[in-house]
């Protein structure tokens, strides 16, 4: 097996500072269960569709930011 072989050439990312709801158009959008989080340029986590869920149902989910839930 070669890792390129599973790897995707240009994968989507999103700010640390994003809204959390921007995100999860995204994730919706191109069918992601994952979203790698950057700041500066830099990976620093990643978002999973079970981080939004957790975070779904708050009636604040609107003022949140990615780095809040992932």
């Amino acid at each position: 097996m070669i890792v390129a072989q599973y790897m995707t050439r240009s994968p989507h990312s999103i700010e640390a500072m994003a809204p959390l709801i921007a995100a999860r158009k995204v994730m919706t959008a191109r069918a992601l269960r994952h979203l790698p989080v950057v700041e500066n340029g830099k990976l620093v986590g990643i978002l999973s569709d079970r981080d939004l869920r957790r975070f779904g149902a708050l009636s604040e989910a609107g003022s949140l930011h990615v780095e809040d839930a992932m």
